[in-house]
C-alpha cells in the first residue's frame, strides 16, 4: 500500500539546500551591516578627520564638518586652529555617544616650551549625519577647551 500510495504522490526535490543558502546570505548580510555600524563611530571619524588635517590642512579637514559649522562666520579661524591642534594629537583618549550625537576626546600634547610639554583633553563634539555618517560640530569642539588653550596653540612655535 505504501509503494502505492509513493506513485500517486509526485516526486519533488527537497527544499533543504534552498533554505540554508537563504539563512546564510541573511546572516552574511546582517553580519556586514553589524559591522559597519560598528566601524561607523565618531573616534572612527576623528582618526580620518586627524590623518586628513594632517595631509592637507583645512580643505582635508572640510568634508567632516557639518554644513551649518561651515556656514558660521568664524569657521575658516577655527578651522586653521583645529588642524593645528590636531597636527598636535597623539592619542585617541575615549568616546561618548548618546543617539545621535558623540564626543571623541583627543590628547592634545603642545609643543615643548623648555621642558614642559602642556596636554590638554579636547572633546571633539559630533553629529550623526544621514548620509555622510558623522560630522564634527565645530562650534562646541572649539568651545570644549579653554580660549586659553587656543592662543597657547597659536603661539607655539611650529
Amino acid at each position: 500500500m505504501r509503494a502505492e500510495l509513493r506513485k500517486q504522490i509526485p516526486r519533488t526535490r527537497g527544499c533543504g539546500p534552498a533554505i540554508i543558502l537563504a539563512i546564510i546570505l541573511v546572516v552574511a548580510g546582517g553580519g556586514v551591516l553589524l559591522w559597519n555600524w560598528v566601524q561607523n563611530t565618531p573616534s572612527r571619524m576623528v582618526q580620518k578627520a586627524i590623518a586628513a588635517a594632517r595631509q592637507s590642512g583645512e580643505p582635508g579637514l572640510k568634508p567632516f564638518m557639518t554644513p551649518e559649522s561651515l556656514a558660521n562666520p568664524s569657521s575658516e579661524a577655527w578651522l586653521r586652529q583645529l588642524v593645528q591642534a590636531f597636527k598636535c594629537t597623539t592619542m585617541l583618549k575615549r568616546e561618548e555617544v548618546v543617539g545621535d550625537e558623540g564626543t571623541a576626546h583627543v590628547l592634545v600634547t603642545q609643543r615643548a616650551v623648555g621642558n614642559l610639554a602642556p596636554q590638554t583633553d579636547l572633546g571633539v563634539r559630533a553629529v550623526r549625519s544621514k548620509d555622510k555618517g558623522w560630522l564634527i560640530e565645530l562650534e562646541p569642539t572649539m568651545a570644549s577647551v579653554s580660549p586659553q588653550f587656543w592662543l597657547a596653540l597659536a603661539a607655539s612655535p611650529p
